[in-house]
């Protein structure tokens, strides 16, 4: 049996940083909020579903597993899209995005490492960010989500971290408003 990567842990855990971070941004007008609640749920549901023994039977590893073994981290993403695009209609597309994502990460280390270990096909990092990338944007497309969107996303992020870092450097240098100024 093949070792799993160690990136797979690595990945998940900052997953879990992240969200523990953004779901103290409750009511915060500049940052991104994650309900961790919501997201340890769709973790969970999407976790549950992977090893149904009747929606276990439907995946591509068990039905048609040289197709996962020619092409393993398209095929894992693929299967993570559809799982995660399903579970967010089911929701009746009310599930925060935001959620829907970063469980999608969390759950494509899951089924990665389940088809690592039962197709005994080892996944390196390159496989592994191929098989992000692929998800991500399979996601995007079925959530009509633009690139456009995307990078107006991460300019707005840009302009905050600077902001966030201007404000920094002032209140250190003691010139900002909660130094003692005005």
């Amino acid at each position: 049996m093949p070792d799993v990567n160690p990136s797979l842990a690595t990945i998940e855990a900052k997953i879990h940083e992240q969200v523990d971070r953004l779901s103290n941004n409750q009511g915060s007008q500049t940052d991104v909020y994650v309900d961790k609640q919501a997201f340890l749920k769709v973790v969970l549901a999407g976790e549950k579903i992977m090893v149904d023994p009747t929606t276990h039977a439907n995946m591509q590893m068990v039905k048609n597993p040289d197709a996962v073994r020619a092409k393993p981290a398209e095929q894992v993403a693929n299967g993570v899209t559809g799982l995660m695009y399903l579970m967010f209609m089911q929701s009746k597309q009310t599930m925060d995005k935001n959620v829907l994502i970063m469980a999608g990460v969390v759950l494509l280390t899951k089924a990665i490492d389940l088809v690592s270990r039962s197709l005994q096909i080892p996944f390196t990092d390159e496989m592994i960010a191929n098989a992000t990338q692929i998800m991500a944007q399979g996601l995007f497309e079925r959530l009509k989500i633009t690139p456009e969107m995307l990078q107006q996303a991460v300019d707005k992020g840009h302009e905050e971290i600077q902001a966030y870092e201007k404000q920094a450097e002032a209140q250190k240098n003691g010139t900002g408003l909660l130094a003692g100024g005005a």
